[in-house]
């Protein structure tokens, strides 16, 4: 976990950014799918299977 002070650095960091474009992107998955990942990765976080896939 970071400490305060490293976490005060990355949102400054991030804040100063002037050029930065960050892209959010939104999509429709079928609720199918859905349950499907849910049921395969129930123990898993999430989150992170899902940042490895993007990789």
């Amino acid at each position: 976990m970071l400490n305060e002070a490293c976490r005060h650095t990355i949102v400054e960091y991030f804040n100063n950014l002037e050029e930065c474009a960050i892209a959010t992107v939104n999509f429709s998955v079928p609720e199918s799918a859905k349950q499907a990942f849910n049921k395969t990765f129930t123990d898993e976080n999430k989150c992170a299977i899902l940042t490895r896939l993007k990789e």
